[in-house]
């Protein structure tokens, strides 16, 4: 998790594991960047992570690259 990114703003720490966005399973159909291609820069979206073995939901802000 790179510094001052939206994920470190968000709270994501390295380990974290992004389970869904916005409610939509990622798996090998449907992967991170394709799920996170389909909502534009500025939208805040719900992540599931599992964070030691605990999943949370928590929000993020999506940055531009």
């Amino acid at each position: 998790v790179a510094a001052d990114s939206p994920a470190a703003k968000a709270g994501l720490s390295a380990g974290d594991k992004i389970l869904k966005i916005n409610n939509e399973e990622v798996n090998e159909r449907n992967s991170l960047t394709k799920l996170v291609q389909d909502y534009t820069p500025g939208k805040e979206v719900s992540l599931t992570i599992l964070r030691k073995g605990s999943e949370q939901e928590i929000k993020v802000t999506l940055g531009e690259l």
